[in-house]
């Protein structure tokens, strides 16, 4: 069985996509990359798709309404694929089209869920980006708008019939948005039918829920939430299970001070490679990730409450760093 690492908005961006491919993680993806953003030359799109030179090779998922905007994504994606490679790095893995996410600024000009309506219009899309790149290309959608309407064969010809290497199927309905019940004898039933691997989709936050999907007999699991701060997820899906556990009882603080040496590194290279587009407040920027969802991995820990609140008051990266290896009870070679 396969683990992947699911496109999120705001948190799968470079450093933690390198951490979580650092345990058990088969596959991850960009966040969601603008078509249009990409087709008006928007700058702050690209970033998205910048990766660290330590980071293993990453799919695209891209998201849009119109084939003009899908041609140019294309075009776009494969192209810095190819610059990549050249230079000696590492080209996309995939290109994957969003037609599943369920929020309103995505859905809002046709694009996301919006287009599990209409399977022919996701055709219309995958054809236009198969014949602009030469990188594989798949589909990530869901079961239908609503239970009573369920789209999913219908996307399933649509992904096969345009050649896509593989499908993930979200396994609820748009109107459940990230929380609605999750059809597991749906997903079965495309599985059966499918010609080629349908990735599932949906709750994976343990073990036990990694199993229920697994027995519909996806090809393999996509995990979204249940990563956040934790990338030791992947060592319980692999079976790691209690050791799983133990490792982020460990070191959990020393995975926080790498992920956030990571959030160094990315913001540095954004802003050496794009110095007059990418803001300069570098340091502000870390720690408004910190801010964000670094400080989850103190979920769970003792005196978590305390660690959170004295983290959000910190102004400088150097204060936290200190903060958290004293904490810890011990320092860095560095001295830092």
């Amino acid at each position: 069985m396969k683990y992947y690492l699911a496109p999120l908005a705001g948190f799968t961006d470079s450093p933690f996509r390198t951490l979580c491919m650092m345990h058990p993680c088969d596959g991850a993806y960009t966040e969601m990359v603008s078509a249009a953003g990409l087709l008006h030359g928007s700058v702050p799109t690209h970033y998205l798709m910048e990766t660290l030179a330590q980071e293993p090779a990453v799919a695209v998922q891209i998201f849009g309404a119109t084939p003009e905007e899908m041609a140019a994504a294309a075009r776009e994606v494969t192209e810095i694929s190819h610059r990549r490679e050249d230079a000696g790095g590492r080209p996309f893995t995939e290109i994957n089209l969003n037609a599943g996410c369920p929020m309103p600024r995505i859905r809002h000009d046709g694009a996301g869920a919006d287009l599990v309506k209409y399977p022919e219009r996701v055709a219309s899309l995958l054809r236009t980006i198969k014949a602009n790149t030469d990188l594989p290309m798949s589909l990530k959608t869901r079961l239908g708008p609503w239970p009573g309407d369920v789209k999913m064969f219908e996307l399933l010809d649509a992904a096969e019939g345009e050649g896509c290497v593989k499908i993930i199927m979200h396994a609820r309905f748009v109107r459940g948005i990230h929380s609605g019940p999750l059809f597991y004898d749906l997903l079965g039933e495309l599985v059966q039918r499918a010609k080629i691997p349908v990735i599932g989709n949906g709750g994976v936050v343990d073990r036990a829920t990694a199993e229920a999907m697994e027995k519909t007999g996806v090809a393999g699991v996509m995990v979204a939430r249940g990563a956040l701060a934790n990338p030791w997820i992947f060592d319980e899906l692999a079976g790691g299970g209690a050791e799983a556990k133990r490792l982020k009882e460990r070191d959990w603080r020393e995975t926080f001070l790498l992920h956030l040496e990571l959030l160094e590194q990315y913001t540095a290279m954004l802003a050496e490679k794009y110095p007059q587009n990418y803001f300069h407040d570098t340091e502000g920027y870390v720690l408004n990730m910190v801010r964000t969802h670094l400080v989850r991995y103190t979920a769970g820990q003792p005196g978590a409450a305390l660690m959170r609140k004295h983290i959000a008051s910190l102004e400088s990266v150097e204060g936290v760093r200190e903060f958290v290896q004293s904490a810890h009870g011990e320092r860095d070679e560095r001295g830092k």
